[in-house]
């Protein structure tokens, strides 16, 4: 049943074409609540590299409450999700970009081995928005996005969304009593603040994937970048691909520095105009360094298996000034020499 009262769930939907969405207090509310949707027990199926706040919600939380059981994959293929697949396996968790390589999962793959094997597919949407990509369109059941950032145009409002595809009655009932029950509701206010951020996500996209095509550009010029990974460039392994399935190449990208260690960091401490966070699409530039964040004790062999190794950093690019953002990256990254 439909919420009268939640604005953004349906204006999210609309613009999905979905059948029904909620809005929750918080990505992480939307994520945690969407996991619920399994029993006890459980096998899950998910992306390697999954964002900071779903693999802490996975392995810190549900594993141990639930017994929920996951296997993370580096690609969603026939051959490797019926090698993963088990009697108990009951959803698929894909991201629509996946950091930091920026590669661009098998939709299609995806949704048809969960469709054969009656696994709920689930999708988060929060790096490409729905300017980009429509995962109800491309088969999946379920459809998260974290509101801060991209959505909502700031980074001071928590909330998070989930649409429900349509003739998925079960997930939709089951969904909104969890929403209920579980007291997840986003007040009034913050879903109106949302929704304006929403009803302006096209512009401010276009303006920030301009300002990071021009810093690609000048990034690869730069003799210490050994690789910038951006879906707009030819040289990315997903170009064709995400060039027919995408609606952009969006404003996040990483990039790896040919430098040491020590020069790797003064890179990141001399930025002025970048603010270190891992969320991203809001309106100022922002840069994260995974190795560090989340991977400071994991061996160095570890982090290349993750695609984390120590010289990348994932950067997001603001509403700035362009000539502001290329000067700090500029100056920062004479540091290194």
């Amino acid at each position: 049943m439909e919420d009268s009262e939640d604005k953004l769930g349906k204006a999210i939907s609309d613009r999905l074409s979905g059948d029904i969405g909620y809005s929750f207090s918080s990505g992480r509310a939307a994520f945690a609540t969407v996991l619920d949707l399994v029993e006890t027990g459980a096998h899950i199926i998910a992306s390697d590299n999954l964002s900071n706040d779903v693999y802490k919600i996975f392995e810190s939380v549900r594993r141990r409450t639930s017994g929920l059981t996951f296997s993370y994959v580096k690609d969603f293929s026939e051959e490797t999700l019926r090698l993963v697949k088990q009697e108990n396996s009951r959803l698929i968790w894909a991201e629509s970009l996946k950091r930091p390589s920026f590669r661009v999962p098998d939709f299609e793959a995806i949704t048809e081995f969960a469709k054969a094997n009656e696994l709920i597919s689930v999708c988060d949407n929060t790096l490409a928005t729905p300017k980009l990509f429509n995962p109800v369109q491309a088969g999946f059941d379920v459809v998260i996005h974290d509101a801060k950032g991209y959505l909502s145009g700031t980074m001071d409002v928590e909330g998070g969304c989930v649409v429900v595809a349509k003739d998925q009655e079960f997930i939709q009932e089951k969904l909104g009593f969890l929403r209920r029950v579980l007291g997840g509701v986003l007040s009034i206010d913050e879903q109106q603040k949302i929704i304006t951020g929403l009803n302006n996500l096209e512009e401010r996209i276009e303006r920030q994937s301009r300002n990071a095509n021009h810093i690609v550009e000048f990034l690869l010029s730069d003799d210490m970048i050994a690789a910038v990974n951006h879906l707009g460039l030819k040289s990315h392994p997903d170009f064709e691909y995400a060039s027919k399935t995408l609606g952009g190449c969006g404003a996040v990208f990483s990039i790896a520095l040919a430098a040491t260690d020590k020069a790797i960091f003064n890179f990141q401490e001399k930025l002025n105009l970048f603010s270190v966070s891992e969320i991203v699409g809001g309106p100022s530039s922002t840069i994260w360094h995974p190795a560090s964040a989340l991977y400071g004790s994991v061996p160095d062999e570890i982090k290349r298996l993750l695609g984390a190794e120590n010289n990348y950093f994932q950067l997001s690019i603001g509403v700035e000034n362009i000539k502001d953002i290329q000067g700090d990256l500029q100056q920062a990254l004479s540091a290194c020499i």
